[in-house]
């Protein structure tokens, strides 16, 4: 009798781009995949990669249970939770926040142009470490000549005339010389002639330059007090949250392979905070496994990657690592290849990107040439276009080297729809300052979220369809589970789908048999997020949105979301 072929094994990588609150959309996603398979993404996938807001669901989603070890603490629909309930609190309402901190970084740039000591520090830092060591040298008598010395050479401002008066104490500590033993005093001149070198390094200042230079320093320093400054949110709120969340789990402690990305501000490069199981598909506590230096904390790894320069300061880690936000520069392309090198030879891998998104005005092509000139570099940083359009150049030119390596097959991404086509789509639209954790914005978020999960149905059924075989081969999910998720897979629900004519009613499709129940339970898969939405139009009493009896069908009026979702 003839053997039966061995299934398949596959390793799926997660892998969740930045995006700061627009992280609810990935997470919204997860939670329909979640409600499709009945199983936690925590177990669903073999391997988490994030960068920024995507290492918050890394963390998150493999964060090991410790009750249940072979369980993952938190779901996808926990996670929609966190942001919704402390996204306010991670950026709180700053008054003028991005014209504070532009205004800052601006008169930062120019206290360094006219202020000597920002250009000559390290030249005036040697000085400081000469004379310092001078002052053990040199006797009680002609210290006065050092301290002169000292003083000329390390003004803020060097004139012509404090250039001079430092010439003279030198050489009047050169004459000082003969007074010593050869060996202390060829030391001494030794140091002195440093000095006099470093001294002519530095660029003489007029005196009306000094006195220019001087009130304008002031200026700016009354500015930056008065006005141009708290503008960062404070990185203690997220480390407490992080830490009651995720408690003190290290990365060797997540319950999958996960790989968190950040910038090592120390090292200048691109820093992978990793835990990689030798067995991908194990859930065993026990499974050996390799982690980055020092097998950071999660939470760490997580304020590590987090640091956006637009919100937050630097964050130095446990072991004195200095780490920033760049998410633009980030791909998944380090987690799969280092997974091709230790996945074993029967198995395939398989790329699933789940995109915050990225809004794009209707008119891009006909206007992005003039927007580019009209603000120039500067000002389309502060815009977001810069930072979007080199993420954009990164990701697509690692997928092209990523399609070569495992297939364009292997490689799924789902992302929300952000252009906007009418008037109600572009009120509906999420702002584009991704920090914006105001209520609107999170209902908005919501909304393009629901929308995303319509809209991309059955794509996201063959993805809960893939994941559930794959853990059926791993003997991961049994028999009577698997026949019951697959047929809720292959059973497509009536759902409501936004209009495409944008007709009389913008947004929802008439009333059909079957709906309320379909609406019901797409809103249940998002928890307690829920409670951030107005109740949908089957769930008024006697009448819909607009007051009009149910009767007369659910009229949409440009404020409804998908499924009778109303954001605002």
């Amino acid at each position: 009798m003839a053997e039966e072929p061995a299934k398949k094994r596959t390793i799926f990588i997660l892998y969740v781009p930045g995006g700061g609150m627009r992280g609810i959309i990935p997470a919204v996603v997860l939670s329909r995949v979640e409600q499709l398979i009945e199983t936690p993404a925590g177990e669903a996938f073999q391997v988490f990669n994030g960068v920024s807001t995507g290492s918050i669901l890394a963390a998150a989603l493999t964060a090991r249970d410790v009750e249940h070890p072979d369980k993952p603490l938190l779901t996808a629909k926990d996670v929609v939770d966190l942001f919704c309930k402390h996204g306010p609190e991670f950026f709180p309402p700053i008054p003028n926040r991005m014209p504070k901190m532009l205004v800052s970084n601006v008169l930062s740039l120019i206290e360094d142009y006219i202020d000597p000591l920002k250009e000559e520090a390290d030249i005036v830092s040697n000085l400081k470490s000469i004379f310092a060591e001078l002052k053990g040298k040199i006797d009680p008598k002609h210290q006065n000549y050092l301290k002169t010395l000292e003083e000329s050479s390390t003004a803020r401002w060097l004139t012509s005339g404090a250039r001079k008066r430092a010439m003279n104490a030198s050489g009047q500590l050169y004459l000082s010389c003969q007074d010593y033993t050869p060996q202390r005093s060829a030391e001494i001149a030794r140091r002195l002639t440093e000095a006099s070198a470093l001294l002519q390094e530095r660029n003489t200042t007029g005196v009306l330059t000094k006195l220019f230079s001087q009130a304008a320093l002031g200026t700016i320093k009354f500015i930056k007090k008065q006005w141009a400054n708290n503008f960062l949110f404070d990185p203690e709120v997220p480390r407490k949250i992080y830490q009651n969340l995720i408690g003190d789990r290290r990365m060797s402690d997540a319950l999958r392979s996960t790989y968190i990305s950040a910038y090592n501000l120390n090292k200048n490069r691109i820093w992978t905070f990793f835990n990689r199981k030798e067995d991908f598909f194990s859930l065993d506590p026990a499974t050996p496994s390799a982690s980055s230096r020092n097998n950071a904390r999660l939470w760490d790894a997580v304020l590590a990657s987090t640091a956006h320069p637009f919100a937050y300061l630097p964050h130095q880690t446990e072991d004195g690592m200095v780490f920033s936000d760049k998410a633009p520069l980030d791909t998944p392309e380090r987690c799969v290849e280092d997974v091709l090198r230790h996945k074993p030879a029967d198995a395939d891998v398989k790329l699933i990107i789940m995109n915050p998104g990225e809004p794009l005005t209707a008119d891009r092509d006909t206007t992005m040439v003039f927007e580019h000139a009209r603000y120039g570099l500067l000002g389309n940083l502060f815009k977001g276009r810069e930072i979007a359009e080199i993420e954009s150049y990164k990701m697509s030119d690692a997928l092209d080297r990523l399609y070569n390596r495992i297939g364009k097959k292997n490689i799924w991404e789902i992302s929300p729809h952000f252009t906007p086509s009418s008037r109600q789509d572009v009120d509906n639209m999420p702002s584009k300052d991704i920090l914006d954790a105001s209520d609107d914005n999170i209902r908005k978020l919501l909304y393009a979220a629901f929308t995303t999960v319509q809209t991309e149905d059955r794509k996201i059924r063959e993805l809960a369809a893939m994941l559930a075989e794959n853990l059926h081969n791993l003997g991961q999910m049994d028999d009577l589970k698997f026949e019951r998720v697959m047929k809720r897979i292959r059973t497509p629900e009536k759902m409501v789908i936004p209009r495409t004519d944008y007709a009389t009613d913008p947004y929802c499709e008439p009333w059909t048999e079957g709906t309320p129940e379909s609406v019901q339970k797409l809103k249940e898969s998002f928890g307690e997020a829920s409670r951030w939405l107005k109740p949908t139009a089957f769930e008024q009493d006697n009448h819909d949105m607009n007051g009009d009896p149910k009767d007369k069908g659910i009229r949409g009026t440009g404020t409804n979301g998908p499924s009778g979702f109303a954001p605002g």
